[in-house]
């Protein structure tokens, strides 16, 4: 009766060991297909709102944060897709979710085609990093709707959520550090919140199934995805970071060529009025012995300026007969104008202006009677101001 009893009792204590599992698999299994209609359900909730926030006057639901782009019209066509395709999957409905999923995935690869400039851009562009998740999300639901063994559903939804929860976290978590701006860079870091959030929601649903079977702490392929996950999330950020970066560059040669902008035409400014008061004197009875010592002067102090002479309106530039130019230069400026502006000139000398003229008037009672002109070279002048550059100057 002892054996026996003891056979019993040994019996049931292995029936409710194998039973417990059993049961609390079927639980896990339940609650993670219920995790996943909901997350389809939430994606296609984001893709529908997405859309309609391209009609007039409904633009908040595409963009309801205004630190983040708004969900184009291409990223929220794959989302709806890739919502249907999981519940096509959920609900047993394998030709719904093939189909779906396809043309999610086919969405997305398009999307990073556009991006490697192999395909045509175009307005409605998708950025890189929601065309890497919408396709890995799509294609693991594409691949595991056409398979049936467990383990191999396991490592394609393991490795797909293991890429979607590294990359749309740390996009996301880049994006509240200030490291990515999804605005500025509309090419690789552009995505929308909804696209971040409904693809980590994937990813995270694609882990728990893994873990509700009870396969992910000892999968041999637990390692791989985790390093390509990492490898795909680190190529994405450097380029995006590059680009933030080659931003910044730009925006800070634009304020530095704007800076040596306004001392270039003040120099040239400053030119100008000297020549200017020099053409004053000479009204006022400077003599020409006083001129040409005042021009020796100014050209020995301005740097570029390689000739000065006094000219009036019906005057030649005879006297300078070795400046190319000269001559034409000031006649058609004063046949375009009919008279002698009162105001600061600046001719070409030639097309690519490698030398130019400053006409500064001299004019009393309301009348200008001449000009002093000077003959400026561009790149001794530009040499003189522009002192950060070793390489010349090329017209």
């Amino acid at each position: 009766m002892l054996f026996l009893y003891s056979r019993y009792s040994k019996r049931m204590t292995e029936t409710n060991s194998h039973a417990a599992p059993s049961s609390g698999s079927a639980a896990s299994a339940q609650l993670a297909e219920k995790l996943g209609l909901a997350v389809a359900g939430l994606i296609v909730v984001a893709a529908v709102t997405g859309l309609l926030g391209h009609l007039e006057g409904w633009q908040r639901l595409a963009k309801p944060v205004d630190s983040w782009p708004r969900l184009r019209t291409m990223p929220a066509s794959a989302l709806l897709a890739m919502g249907i395709a999981l519940y096509g999957f959920l609900s047993s409905h394998r030709a719904l979710a093939g189909w779906a999923a396809g043309v999610g995935a086919a969405i997305g690869f398009a999307g990073l085609l556009v991006q490697l400039g192999i395909l045509p851009a175009s307005a409605d562009r998708m950025a890189m990093t929601a065309a890497v998740m919408i396709m890995t999300g799509s294609g693991a639901i594409l691949l595991i709707s056409m398979l049936e063994h467990p383990s191999t559903q396991d490592l394609y939804i393991g490795i797909a959520g293991c890429v979607l929860v590294s990359l749309a976290g740390t996009f996301v978590v880049a994006r509240i550090a200030g490291v990515v701006d999804p605005l500025a860079d509309s090419a690789v870091a552009g995505a929308a919140l909804q696209t971040l959030i409904a693809c980590f929601l994937l990813g995270a649903w694609f882990l728990v199934v893994v873990w509700s079977r009870g396969q992910i702490a000892s999968a041999p392929w637990l390692a791989g995805a985790v390093g390509l996950a990492s490898m795909i999330t680190v190529l994405i950020l450097w380029r995006a970071l590059s680009v933030k970066e080659g931003e910044q560059v730009m925006t800070l040669a634009r304020q530095t060529g704007s800076a040596e902008r306004a001392t270039l035409l003040r120099d040239i400014e400053v030119t100008g009025r000297s020549l200017q008061r020099a053409a004053q004197w000479r009204l006022n009875g400077a003599s020409a012995e006083q001129q040409d010592a005042a021009l020796a002067a100014l050209m020995r102090d301005v740097p570029g300026l390689e000739y000065g002479l006094w000219l009036q309106v019906g005057d030649t530039a005879r006297a300078a007969p070795f400046v190319t130019g000269l001559d034409s230069a000031w006649h058609e400026y004063v046949r375009r104008t009919g008279t002698l502006p009162d105001s600061l000139a600046f001719l070409p000398l030639d097309l690519t202006a490698r030398r130019f003229l400053i006409v500064a008037p001299g004019c009393a009672n309301g009348s200008c009677a001449g000009a002093m002109v000077g003959v400026v070279r561009a790149s001794q002048l530009f040499q003189s101001v522009l002192t950060d550059t070793t390489r010349g100057f090329h017209f």
